[in-house]
């Protein structure tokens, strides 16, 4: 029984000495450790809200088979459009879900984007006789009420994923030089709607060390939008379908 107690009580203090040899036994706890896990949970605050406006390109690959006639007495044709276009966009998303790695955002997306055409022709102007040119241009509008999850990463840049589904309004409009500077719409050629919708993937990039304030955003679009027949306007030509392809950069703000 005495042996028994010695060997409890030798593994007892052994215990306690070992105990005190641990690196662990004199920490003390750090004074910053309560400020420094609320700048943690600081710095990965989000906005709760976010406005935007950005420009960049559009390209739309169906548009380079469309070449429609001048006029129906007119066999002579335009040119045809160009894929590569010009856009611009404005945003705002409100705050709607926090997560411990992201929050999503609701809101919507204005945007209009134009095409050129390739061809240029005359235009003479009566009684005066004046000649100028006139182009052709495709022109897109869109209305999309939309979602972003952004990610929680750091203050350096925020990854999002977005999406949305709207109205969609495609025109071809004829401008003219105007002789006295600038342009001016001359006759709108043909008119379409449709329903469609986009995805996107994104990144916004905090202008300030805090990530509050302004922020500049690079993000790709992929718009999936049928326009249909388009046949009325550009004889024997096949159908306007998407997608529309996006690149945009812009400058977001809360």
């Amino acid at each position: 029984m005495k042996a028994v107690r010695g060997h409890i009580s030798t593994l007892f203090w052994t215990a306690i000495f070992l105990a005190s040899l641990s690196p662990h036994a004199h920490a003390q706890p750090a004074p910053e450790s309560c400020p420094v896990e609320s700048t943690s949970k600081e710095a990965q605050k989000l906005p709760k809200q976010l406005f935007a406006v950005a420009t960049g390109v559009s390209y739309l690959p169906d548009l380079s088979a469309i070449e429609p006639h001048r006029a129906l007495i007119n066999p002579e044709r335009f040119g045809r459009f160009d894929v590569w276009g010009f856009n611009l966009e404005v945003a705002y998303h409100r705050q709607l879900v926090q997560w411990d790695s992201a929050d999503l955002y609701i809101g919507g997306d204005i945007g209009l984007f134009t095409h050129g055409n390739t061809k240029k022709f005359d235009v003479r102007f009566f009684p005066s006789g004046e000649t100028t040119q006139g182009e052709i241009f495709a022109r897109g509008f869109y209305l999309t009420p939309s979602a972003k999850v952004v990610l929680k990463r750091s203050h350096s840049w925020r990854p999002f994923l977005g999406a949305g589904a709207g109205y969609y309004l495609l025109d071809f409009v004829e401008l003219i030089v105007d002789p006295l500077g600038g342009s001016f719409e001359a006759d709108e050629l043909f008119e379409q709607h449709a329903f469609g919708g986009y995805v996107s993937l994104g990144m916004d990039i905090p202008l300030s060390s805090n990530g509050r304030g302004f922020s500049l955003r690079l993000e790709g679009k992929v718009h999936l939008v049928s326009f249909g027949s388009l046949d009325n306007f550009a004889p024997g030509s096949s159908n306007l379908n998407g997608p529309i392809h996006m690149i945009q950069l812009g400058i977001v703000w809360d």
